[in-house]
């Protein structure tokens, strides 16, 4: 992975999710750590991390995350997390503004950062993302945050 960024000159940026072998910011800040490479990075997405655990308290853990991660970080999506009660409790991704997510901590974090680190919208439709912008301008807006 180092190799190949380098050799090519551009930036690898991995995404986690609790499914997949980065399956914690833990785990994937020793990847990180071990490729050490400064153009192999991480793209944060917090809800890809939340568990049943964590999803009433989504400010600590994307704190944590962030404290384990925030050298590696240089992206981000935005998109939110739900409970639902299907048989067994199951989590599940919505269109941001929609679930649990804290966003102050979350935008707060992103833009102690770096200000000009992107946030993605995901998980949204078409049709959503005026909803969505409109709420991450609000949130972003409360925190006196600039968005371009």
């Amino acid at each position: 992975m180092r190799a190949v960024a380098e050799d090519g000159g551009v930036l690898l940026s991995l995404e986690g999710h609790q499914l997949v072998t980065l399956d914690s910011a833990e785990t994937m800040r020793a990847v990180l750590d071990e490729v050490d490479s400064p153009l192999v990075k991480c793209d944060f997405d917090p809800v890809n991390w939340i568990t049943l655990g964590t999803v009433y308290a989504t400010g600590p853990a994307i704190e944590r995350m962030v404290a384990l991660l925030g050298p590696h970080i240089v992206s981000a999506h935005a998109k939110d997390v739900i409970v639902e009660d299907r048989l067994v409790v199951h989590l599940d991704s919505v269109a941001a503004g929609e679930g649990l997510l804290d966003y102050p901590t979350f935008l707060r974090l992103m833009e102690g950062l770096n200000p000009d680190y992107p946030i993605i919208v995901e998980g949204a439709s078409v049709a959503q993302l005026p909803a969505v912008r409109g709420f991450l301008e609000r949130q972003a807006r409360a925190l006196g945050i600039a968005v371009y």
